[in-house]
């Protein structure tokens, strides 16, 4: 039987939607999108279409219109049974009907149906949210337009019989039946710096010359077969604001929409804690389903979840402190605990965790997270221990409200921080157990790494707590605040606090202002954070501000779920239809009505496919699925098609763990699916294929794995084989017969972390912390961050290969730039080689000057391609990474031709000063044995000079970080990597690299003013001017080889931009000009030139 995908409907019929366009409008931290579904029926019957998609939880749907015949059908906001009856009895009556609806089940999944569409005809339907934008740790606001959506697991015996998501079909990426455009608008008051995608972008455009808006695009020919994910990179971020904004016209006064209302954004300036918490519960619950065995991202040698989240459990493990309680929940279809109950962290059950970790397997089968939730709640809290809950999960559960809930009625007693692991991952869950209990939710998509996260939550928790919160307004008299938004009862210095308030009362006249103050105590000492605003509101015929305010507000009354009364039931309601906010209890509907007479015949129902995720679907293609394949293994349901694609995944990757997924054994389709299963498993097996090994364990995860409780080290083989170096030798290397293994064996790891992974710092932070604070109790030492490790320890490179980040601001010109500077490198090559074949070609050139200009031209051949074809290829996408030994000669090369060049030009200036000063002499001391022994010298002084630079960067350390930001392997972008000294390499660098061009340079300056003081004393001014001409090509040949070198080093700050911009017309633009210079200031050059051109045509 076929294999089908998802990209034809289960009767193999096409899917109606055609393509998706979105329209993104950015304001600070604010999107307003925009996305429209256009829909064609090529069908011979009118179809009902169903298109299911994710939306973030915080999202405020509050649009919904349909255009049909060129007439627009603007959708009605109903009570949500009575649109979903509606839109049946329309489409009963064969008329056309639209219906925007929420799952009931999870506040992040949405679906849209187009019913009785009529052959042939096309419709489009218009959906509008907004939504806050987080902020990430490195200053990016992140924009995420959700295209995964994984199928939500059903426990058995929860309430929903089934998930509206299990009924989606599934299209291999690359293969979904409908296009994708996305289009943004971006404006920020403080400048928009650059933009970055995980997607391909077209070139960021600003619409000003003050960059405060700008719009990009999508490239085109992109499939919303991913996230796509827009990171803003604005020139200031952490900036406190108040926005009012006006009432809705018409709208009645004292609703929700009928008075101003206001937005204030904290960023609450707490001073870090050198003191951390000793005490605290922590309870880490790991989902151990088989989903959990796919890739955190569909990118090359992405780590699988499961690892990625056991490696952050170490870390956080190891991160704890002394005296606290703690345990580890994992869950699946069961769950199970490491100890019956939190234990108190000390070495032995430290140990016992560490190794239950390292044992851990994506194994448990399905997602049933709320039966271990019970569990913890069902435990007494520990006196004195706060409880914090740490859930990771890839978040795909149907009884997402009961999840929430149940985890609400606790919250008074912990904390929950969640993180949600891979695309498709549910926003409400994971923001939704996040917000009830005043944590904070973290996603892992893409290149993320989920452990500066983690662990970045763990030394928040670690942090005393502020007490005493609360809000102070300051309004004119009359005017009252109401808040929409429960006040903060939480607060994390470095993150935005939002608030929603309504100001009622009498409205104050224009130019009269407020404030408001949060207030709150930390360690007994008052902080205030106070936002002056003005009452003269602004007007925005979106009501973005009261949109976003109606969505706090109905997530606060809508907490209670289905065992909400029916008072707060019609609370939801009215502030849903009111406000436009789709919500648990509403839904839009639309019907268009002018048909001429209703639609005869049978209506099919066509459901529109989304992408699978990434643990399936993208190894499709490498399952070995050739016929017979597994006999009787029906192919066509879209859940036998993934378990079959996990299990091919398993057999071509030995380094996936064997996924298990619950399967309900009360239905006959999923026992053939679970024996096909079974079959693909016993063909693994038949093939000799080799079991499953587990990945190397990291340099950073070894050392971490072997530090104590108490934050120490032991002076042992395992340790001294992380730093690299023999048992024997670390022991000798004690400074003294006094010191402490242990004192001596903690400080060298402590130098190791600060050597060799200072990128990883906000990974272990927290272990340094601990390690420090044992050294100042045990030896009383005051540890600095170490710079220089001890080079008989580890004088080594680890590094076998550097990657070039390439030239700095120039995301989304990689192909324009290719192409641009192809053409200089051609004409390059053409230029100077046309040079050399004149030169060799004509006797009347063959004197010393025509000579070092025939040298000139084969450095002006070279000196380019040292940087220009790796450049090349990396703008091409073929790759950044350079070897080791690659960037060693890349930087020998690079001064050797560099250097010769300046030395060429110094030793031409003297040749046109023996011309025109000595005239009658110029042949004797111009002789060719002159000649080739100044040539010869060039070439010396070139190479020892890239000799010197070249041992001097190259015999340092290089452990890691391994990327070089710059475009090419120069020194200044080189040495900062290196993991000892480099102060003394960077001083006699930066000098010899000064020092020789400088020298050059004034020689070349001694033999022109004795060049002009002879040209002035001629008598003839023929003379005079054929000496001009003489050395004019040649004058402008050294301003342009100078000139990028004085403004690199007179720049007054350095400029990663500026510095590539003058290195590219250095080391490409003047070479290619030179050939034009001379050719075109030298009538012999022409003369020679023209003749050549004549004897080959």
């Amino acid at each position: 039987m076929a294999c089908v995908c998802g990209l034809l409907t289960s009767s193999k019929e096409p899917v109606p939607l055609k393509s998706i366009s979105v329209a993104v409008a950015i304001r600070s931290f604010v999107a307003d999108v925009t996305v429209t579904l256009c829909y064609k029926n090529e069908e011979q019957s009118p179809v009902e279409s169903v298109f299911v998609f994710p939306v973030d939880e915080n999202s405020a749907v509050y649009g919904f219109q349909a255009e049909v015949n060129g007439k627009t059908i603007v959708a009605e906001m109903q009570e949500k049974q009575q649109a979903q009856t509606n839109y049946e009895d329309a489409v009963a009556q064969g008329q056309e009907a639209f219906l925007l609806e929420r799952d009931s089940s999870s506040g992040d999944v949405f679906s849209c149906s187009v019913g009785h569409l009529p052959p042939g005809q096309e419709a489009k339907l218009s959906m509008s949210y907004v939504q806050e934008l987080p902020l990430e740790a490195d200053g990016a606001v992140r924009f995420v337009l959700p295209a995964v959506l994984n199928p939500r697991y059903v426990p058995a015996g929860a309430a929903e019989a089934s998930s509206v998501t299990s009924r989606v079909p599934r299209a291999a990426r690359g293969e979904l039946p409908y296009t994708l455009s996305v289009s943004a608008n971006i404006h920020s008051p403080y400048g928009i710096e650059k933009v970055q995608s995980n997607c391909t972008l077209g070139p960021l455009e600003y619409l000003g010359p003050d960059r405060t808006a700008a719009q990009v695009s999508l490239a085109e020919g992109q499939q919303f077969e991913r996230d796509v994910e827009l990171l803003m990179y604005y020139k200031q971020v952490n900036t406190p604001s108040v926005c009012v904004e006006a009432a809705q016209p018409g709208a009645q006064p004292g609703s929700l929409m009928g008075e101003t209302t206001v937005m204030v954004s904290f960023y609450p300036s707490i001073p870090d804690s050198k003191e951390q918490a000793s005490t605290g519960e922590f309870i880490f619950v790991l989902d151990r389903s088989g989903s959990m065995s796919c890739p955190v991202s569909g990118k090359l040698r992405s780590p699988m979840r499961i690892d990625s989240a056991k490696e952050t459990l170490l870390l956080l493990l190891k991160s704890l402190p002394l005296g606290c309680f703690f345990n580890v929940y994992g869950f699946g279809s069961t769950f199970d605990s490491f100890f019956p109950d939190s234990v108190e962290y000390t070495q032995q059950s430290m140990e016992e965790a560490v190794q239950r970790v390292k044992a851990l397997q994506a194994d448990l089968g399905g997602t049933e997270i709320l039966a271990p939730l019970k569990s913890i709640f069902s435990k007494a809290c520990k006196p004195d221990h706060p409880r914090q809950l740490y859930v990771f999960t890839d978040g795909d559960v149907g009884n997402t409200g009961e999840v929430i809930a149940e985890v609400r009625s606790h919250s008074p007693t912990h904390r929950c921080f969640s993180f949600g692991i891979g695309e498709g991952a549910s926003t409400a869950l994971i923001k939704g157990i996040a917000r009830v209990t005043g944590g904070s939710a973290e996603f892992i998509t893409g290149s993320d790494r989920m452990q500066p996260k983690a662990l970045q939550s763990l030394k928040r928790s670690l942090q005393p707590a502020a007490q005493n919160i609360s809000l102070n307004w300051t309004l004119p008299p009359g005017l009252e605040p109401v808040l929409l938004s429960p006040a903060p009862s939480v607060i994390f210095g470095g993150q935005r606090s939002i608030v929603y308030a309504q100001l009622t009362g009498k409205q104050q006249p224009s130019g009269g202002t407020g404030s408001v103050c949060l207030q709150f105590t930390l360690r007994g000492e008052a902080f205030e954070n106070t936002l002056p605003f003005t009452l003269q509101p602004n007007s925005d015929s979106r009501l973005t501000v009261h949109r976003l305010a109606a969505k706090a507000r109905l997530q606060t009354l809508d907490a209670a779920g289905r065992r909400a009364s029916d008072e707060e039931k019609a609370k939801v309601v009215a502030v849903s239809i009111q406000s436009g906010v789709v919500s648990s209890l509403t839904a839009y509907v639309a019907i268009h009505k002018e048909l001429g007479r209703p639609l005869q015949g049978p209506m099919v129902r066509r459901d529109v496919p989304l992408t699978g995720s990434f643990g399936a679907m993208p190894r499709l293609a490498s399952c070995p699925v050739g016929p017979p394949r597994f006999a009787g293994c029906p192919m066509a349901s879209p859940p036998m098609m993934s378990m079959v694609v996990m299990d091919c995944a398993e057999m071509n990757s030995p380094m996936s763990p064997a996924p298990n997924y619950h399967v309900q054994a009360n239905s006959p389709q999923s026992a053939r699916n679970m024996r096909c299963v079974s079959r693909a498993k016993a063909a693994r097996k038949s093939t000799g294929a080799p079991a499953p090994q587990a990945p190397e364990e990291a340099p950073l995860l070894q050392l971490v794995s072997l530090q104590k409780a108490d934050g120490s080290w032991a002076l042992d083989g395992a340790l001294a084989s992380v730093l690299g170096v023999k048992e024997q030798e670390a022991a000798t290397s004690l400074p003294g017969q006094g010191v402490d293994a242990a004192v001596w064996a903690t400080v060298l790891a402590v130098v190791w972390l600060h050597s060799t992974s200072g990128d990883q710092k906000d990974e272990w932070e927290l272990l340094e912390g601990k390690a420090v604070a044992w050294l100042r109790a045990r030896a009383g030492l005051t540890l600095r961050p170490a710079h220089s490790p001890p080079q008989k320890m580890w004088n080594r490179t680890s590094v076998t290969e550097f990657i070039l980040l390439g030239i700095p601001h120039t995301e989304g010109l990689e192909m324009v730039l290719f192409f641009v500077f192809v053409t200089f490198y051609a004409l390059t090559l053409l230029g100077n080689g046309l040079i050399l074949t004149i030169i060799a070609g004509s006797p009347r050139l063959r004197t010393p000057m025509y000579f070092f200009l025939g040298i000139l031209s084969i450095f002006d051949l070279l000196f380019p391609s040292v940087t220009s074809l790796k450049l090349l290829v990396s703008l091409s996408g073929r790759g950044r990474a350079i070897s080791y030994g690659g960037c060693a000669c890349q930087v020998f090369f690079y001064h050797f031709l560099g250097c010769v060049e300046c030395f060429l030009y110094t030793v031409m200036a003297y040749d046109r000063y023996a011309a025109i000063c000595h005239p009658l002499r110029y042949s004797v001391i111009m002789n060719p044995g002159v000649c080739a022994g100044l040539a010869a010298g060039t070439w010396l002084g070139g190479g020892l000079q890239a000799a010197l630079l070249t041992c001097l960067t190259f015999r340092l350390p290089y452990c890691g970080p391994n990327s070089v930001d710059y475009f090419f392997c120069d020194i200044p972008a080189v040495l900062p990597l290196a993991c000892a000294d480099a102060s003394l390499a960077q001083a006699i660098g930066f000098t010899n690299v000064g020092l020789m061009p400088f020298a050059c340079f004034l020689l070349v300056l001694v033999s022109y003013a004795r060049i002009a003081h002879s040209i002035l004393r001629m008598r003839s001014a023929e003379g005079r001017r054929r000496a001009f001409s003489t050395c004019s090509a040649h004058l402008t040949s050294i301003l342009l080889f100078y000139g990028p070198v004085a403004l690199i080093y007179l720049q007054p700050a350095p400029s990663p931009g500026f510095s590539a911009g003058v290195q590219i017309l250095n080391n490409l633009v003047t070479p290619t000009l030179n050939p034009v210079i001379y050719s075109l200031r030298n009538k012999e050059v022409g003369t020679a030139l023209k003749r050549l051109l004549s004897q080959t045509m």
